[in-house]
């Protein structure tokens, strides 16, 4: 008897090209919206701390958001800043009418309830989809922002039409991560879009 996975054909995933398309059907929105007189849609990514990868993504995400036109700004926080700071930072974040994604990168320090954090982010605003409200909302098939692996993993699958079930899927450079980015930048657009209509 042969294995099922031997008849199954392997296929290369070019994450940076998914990722560049989707880039590039943002960016023409946003530029539509810009012909129309509406401000371009903001993200503010918080950064508590200087862990190396964590500031890898979070260069990433500007880049990405720059690339479409989507503003972004980074509120880069010591790594002792206290929780009930981050949690305010976070309120105020929550406040101001002029954005619309809000995103904390994590991890963040051990002191830190990252749970108590993530969730203090309002669900309209949060695009890395890891409020509480928002996984609940997701897993019950109401209108949610996926976190964005999953989310990325889901578009890519749908961008190459594949059928087939898959048993196995190995993250490799320029796989998932890319898309990841993109799907985040896309959630902020979401995020604007609904707001302003």
């Amino acid at each position: 008897m042969t294995s099922p996975s031997r008849h199954l054909k392997a296929l290369r995933i070019d994450g940076k090209a998914i990722a560049l398309d989707i880039k590039n059907e943002i960016k023409a929105e946003v530029e539509e919206l810009a012909e129309h007189g509406l401000r371009a849609p903001q993200l503010t990514v918080i950064l508590v701390g200087n862990d190396p990868a964590s500031v890898v993504y979070v260069r990433n995400k500007a880049k990405a958001a720059e690339y479409t036109g989507i503003k972004c700004e980074i509120l880069r926080l010591p790594d002792t800043v206290t929780e009930s700071i981050l949690l305010r930072e976070i309120e105020f974040l929550n406040s101001l009418p002029d954005v619309d994604g809000i995103l904390v990168q994590l991890p963040l320090p051990k002191h830190i309830n990252e749970r108590k954090v993530c969730d203090s982010v309002r669900p309209d605003r949060d695009v890395d989809g890891f409020n509480v409200l928002n996984v609940g909302r997701f897993c019950v098939n109401e209108d949610a922002f996926m976190p964005a692996t999953p989310s990325g993993v889901l578009e890519i699958i749908r961008r190459l039409g594949v059928s087939e079930k898959a048993s196995m899927i190995t993250p490799v450079p320029g796989g998932v991560g890319p898309v990841t980015v993109a799907m985040v930048i896309k959630n902020t657009l979401i995020a604007y879009k609904k707001r302003i209509t």
